[in-house]
């Protein structure tokens, strides 16, 4: 049977045809952009990651900044109470597109100066909106639990000078380990025991030698709070660094400790044939009065690089877009979280480190009463 080939014959016809053609390229356009945008932001971790092994003790890390303005567009996009917030504007391609360079290209090695968030939104507007997301609805989460605050009252706090104390210390991740300590049953460098609280006793036991005064929490969240979820840790912690500032009107210098998840060879400093775990400062930009805290954490981490150089990583500043970005720090101006070593330091090295932070906290709180 001869087949043949039926050819429009009438301008319908070929309207149609000439849709269907249009649809067609329409479509492979798109597929081929999504594949694109794929590699080049794969391209672009792969950049990340050789660019941060070979720059990470630089005075303030790495960071990678996107630019607000298109965040907001394709938020606004599918979010109708984020877009109510926004001036109007469009979004489109060439905005991705230069979205997709800025997350291969701002990769950049930052100072402690860093410029503060793009005003575009309001900042107020911006934690409100935050805080609607991140946090529980009603009281629940997505998933219809209940978070419970934690009960830490004065007598879940160790107190090392009474009243006298000027100095809180606590840990919103409270059970961050070392692969060194965990104990048999346990994983992910992660104890209810032996973990980096034992690191806050110790640079308030070396604050008491020196005469200061210290309270440290070594609430244990995941036991006092039913149905604990990390998600909502710093949720917690704001409240036991809240009472601890109604309980205590002296208190003037607020630290969170944890232990990064880095590498040892990211985290570890030798000096003088000693090794020493590094720290590393985070200052949370969210809280728009970060500068404050970002002030606080130089006079450390100047002190430090003075009289131990290499111990200290520097300092990160954090937005919105890349981690918690508040940390607790809107509640005190000299409040700063600090990473001691990391995952495969040991506590012994740990240990060296909180006996330097102390001997440099001491020193800064002894000039300050001049």
């Amino acid at each position: 049977m001869e087949r043949r080939m039926t050819i429009p014959h009438n301008e319908q016809d070929w309207n149609e045809l000439n849709e269907i053609w249009k649809f067609a390229k329409r479509f492979l356009i798109m597929v081929l952009v999504t594949m694109v945008a794929v590699v080049v932001i794969g391209a672009g971790a792969l950049i990340r990651v050789n660019l941060a092994d070979t720059n990470t003790t630089t005075e303030s890390g790495l960071t990678l900044q996107v630019e607000n303005k298109y965040v907001q567009g394709m938020l606004a996009e599918e979010l109708p109470i984020y877009a109510s917030y926004q001036p109007t504007q469009s979004f489109s391609m060439s905005q991705l597109g230069i979205w997709l360079f800025k997350q291969i290209t701002g990769v950049s090695k930052t100072n402690t100066n860093v410029a503060a968030i793009d005003n575009s939104l309001d900042q107020q507007q911006m934690n409100d909106l935050l805080d609607e997301w991140n946090e529980p609805k009603d009281g629940v989460d997505s998933n219809g639990i209940v978070p419970v605050e934690p009960t830490a009252k004065p007598s879940d706090v160790t107190s090392v000078k009474g009243d006298d104390s000027v100095v809180f210390i606590y840990h919103t991740h409270n059970r961050e380990s070392w692969n060194s300590e965990i104990q048999e049953g346990e994983s992910n460098a992660s104890s209810k025991s032996k973990n980096i609280t034992l690191v806050g006793k110790r640079i308030a036991q070396q604050l008491e030698d020196k005469g200061i005064g210290a309270m440290v929490s070594d609430t244990d969240y995941p036991t006092v709070i039913p149905n604990y979820e990390w998600s909502y840790s710093y949720k917690y912690s704001k409240k036991t660094v809240k009472e601890a500032i109604a309980s205590n009107d002296n208190l003037k210098y607020f630290f969170d400790i944890h232990r990064d998840s880095q590498a040892r060879k990211y985290t570890t400093a030798e000096i003088d044939g000693v090794s020493y775990a590094q720290v590393f400062f985070i200052i949370g930009q969210r809280n728009t009065n970060w500068k404050e805290n970002e002030a606080f954490a130089k006079k450390i981490n100047e002190k430090i690089e003075e009289k131990y150089p290499g111990l200290s990583r520097g300092i990160l500043g954090k937005t919105a877009a890349t981690g918690n970005a508040e940390y607790n720090q809107s509640l005190a101006e000299q409040n700063v979280l600090i990473e001691v070593g990391g995952i495969e330091n040991t506590l012994e090295e740990s240990y060296r480190t909180a006996d330097v932070l102390a001997e440099i906290i001491s020193e800064i709180y002894e000039e300050s009463k001049k």
